[in-house]
């Protein structure tokens, strides 16, 4: 059925669609969970953005998810996503695409080591720019 929706572009039906479909949060339906939010990446990432921010699903593919969460310039959601210390640097260095009061608290998830890491990587980008 999926497969109908999406080879016709009917994004959003299918979207309606799967979030009835999957709403019982089955495991066994994380592939499905990984296209539906793919699928909004790709197409609608503002409808992503909210399916992710209501954490209706939790067996999709969460790396996967995260790198498209950024290629859709969603970097909280990739951030939130990612486990990846090199990734984490390589989104979290965009901090004026970020809500100051979330990264803060964001910083606070990571330990010691790791917030300092990202904010040496934040100081390199920064002093780098006011150098030039």
């Amino acid at each position: 059925m999926v497969d109908v929706f999406t080879e016709y572009n009917l994004i959003q039906q299918c979207t309606s669609f799967l979030l009835d479909a999957l709403k019982n949060n089955r495991p066994s339906e994380g592939p499905l969970q990984t296209r539906l939010l793919e699928m909004n990446l790709m197409h609608a990432p503002q409808v992503a953005d909210a399916i992710l921010g209501n954490q209706m699903f939790t067996h999709y593919d969460r790396a996967h998810i995260a790198q498209l969460c950024e290629k859709a310039g969603l970097l909280q959601r990739a951030l939130e996503h990612y486990t990846d210390l090199y990734d984490i640097k390589r989104a979290v260095v965009h901090t004026h695409l970020l809500n100051p009061e979330w990264l803060v608290n964001f910083f606070g998830s990571l330990s010691v080591e790791d917030s300092l890491e990202c904010l040496r990587a934040m100081y390199r980008l920064t002093s780098g720019r006011t150098c030039r």
